[in-house]
């Protein structure tokens, strides 16, 4: 438990900020006037949130529940 909490203090910000700048940066994207370039941002940016929320809520609680069958 010691170890899930200093990986998010240390690594877990960083997630979180990339995260947040792609996402921004893929909003410019969903302006644009190509309907593909429009789904493509839209996907990734789904996709980045996504992940974004398994890392810190799936991940620690797979981690914890299946520490004992290590």
């Amino acid at each position: 438990e010691q170890a899930i909490r200093d990986a998010f203090q240390g690594a877990g910000k960083a997630i979180v900020h990339t995260t947040v700048i792609l996402v921004l940066g893929l909003g410019a994207l969903s302006l644009s006037s190509l309907p593909p370039t429009t789904k493509f941002a839209y996907l990734t940016a789904t996709t980045l949130t996504s992940a974004l929320l398994a890392d810190l809520f799936v991940l620690p609680a797979c981690i914890l529940i299946f520490k004992s069958k290590l």
